[in-house]
């Protein structure tokens, strides 16, 4: 791993303080050689200022993109692709996400289990699916409704090091959610990023499916925790519902036809192991 270097990479849109604070988690808590590219969808909260701000500061870390206006996720992240140098791992990181200490080695040292594993993603608080910590505990010891503050702060760290010590520390997936994903160097090369016909959201799902196609494995980290603000990168997206449905529809237009065996939680869900799209279910140990 002292080789791994780390591209991640954040789409802002009028989510100043959030955004202001993924940054600060980002700059204090990763814990590989990194880059990070910041794209602004046409914010007028001031948070063009504010990015300017750090970009000034941690110029060598810091790349600002400024957008004129509003291309949505998916749209604003090809400005970044060709910047990329080739060996970089690439995280996607939601500008409301805010991540733990060893969070960029604890996701990385998972490719090193599989060398088919393309992409990994961390368990999280209101991440969905089978990333979410309450869907696999049952609760969490923090008020996720109140604003952040240092209860939040200190749990984020406690829960992170309460993981490192568990047996089961990753498992396959069908479904990776993009709020907090790191891709493979390899995997990002020969897939290239995100689809950037999908207005926003869904983009993920899309992903997944053609990192399965092309036989990569996608992991869960449950040896790493994150937290998502409460989706208010879906909230403050700008046109949010007309774009969430413009991008499901072009989903099932891109993939008619495609899986027509497989229902829902088949595709995605649950560990039922598929031919087509590849998946099998599999736990890691801490040993492995």
């Amino acid at each position: 791993m002292e080789s791994d270097r780390l591209a991640i990479i954040v789409i802002s849109y009028n989510t100043r303080e959030k955004t202001k604070r993924c940054i600060e988690h980002l700059l204090r808590n990763t814990d590989l050689p990194f880059l990070l590219w910041i794209v602004d969808n046409g914010s007028t909260d001031g948070s063009l200022e504010m990015l300017r701000a750090f970009q000034q500061r941690y110029e060598k870390k810091i790349t600002l993109l400024e957008n004129r206006i509003n291309l949505g996720y998916a749209g604003a992240m090809t400005r970044v692709y060709r910047q990329i140098p080739e060996d970089y791992h690439v995280a996607y990181v939601n500008s409301d996400a805010y991540v733990g200490p060893g969070w960029a080695s604890r996701l990385c040292r998972h490719f090193y289990r599989d060398e088919r594993v393309g992409a990994v993603g961390p368990l999280g608080a209101i991440l969905g699916g089978q990333h979410d910590f309450l869907h696999r505990f049952g609760s969490i010891p923090v008020d996720l409704a109140q604003p952040w503050s240092s209860v939040h702060e200190v749990f984020l760290t406690k829960i992170n090091q309460q993981l490192s010590s568990q047996e089961v520390v990753a498992e396959t997936s069908k479904l990776l959610i993009g709020a907090v994903m790191m891709v493979n160097a390899n995997a990002h090369q020969q897939l290239g990023g995100l689809d950037p016909l999908y207005t926003f959201g869904v983009d993920d799902f899309d992903y997944s499916l053609r990192l399965r196609i092309a036989s990569w494995k996608l992991l869960i980290a449950l040896d790493t925790f994150v937290f998502h603000d409460n989706r208010s990168t879906v909230q403050l997206v700008g046109q949010g519902n007309h774009f969430t449905e413009t991008a499901w529809n072009y989903f099932n237009r891109k993939w008619s036809g495609w899986f027509s065996d497989l229902n829902w939680d088949d595709l995605f869900l649950n560990r039922a192991s598929t031919v087509w799209p590849p998946f099998e279910y599999k736990e890691y140990l801490s040993v492995n």
